[in-house]
């Protein structure tokens, strides 16, 4: 019944490791096309401070020419540089 805000705040203190997945209608999908506000977080774990690590997970299929990998790359790092 939290948001991830209110969630992190918590248990920030316990928290080593932040394993994301965007999802909505399906899971995994492309970071920030689902219901995480993931640029909103990012910058609040950013703001606080957080020094533990921060996965992302994202099935292949969600990018848009999964099987070329510099496009691959290309969509990941404008997600990573629109968040930042």
């Amino acid at each position: 019944g939290s948001s991830l805000l209110d969630f992190f705040d918590k248990a920030k203190s316990k928290i080593a490791h932040i394993h994301l997945s965007d999802f909505y209608p399906d899971e995994h999908i492309f970071p920030g096309k689902g219901r995480l506000k993931l640029k909103e977080f990012y910058n609040h774990i950013k703001k606080e401070n957080f020094t533990g690590t921060l996965s992302l997970e994202v099935d292949p299929s969600a990018f848009e020419n999964y099987k070329d990998k510099s496009t691959t790359l290309k969509e990941l790092k404008s997600f990573l540089n629109a968040i930042r």
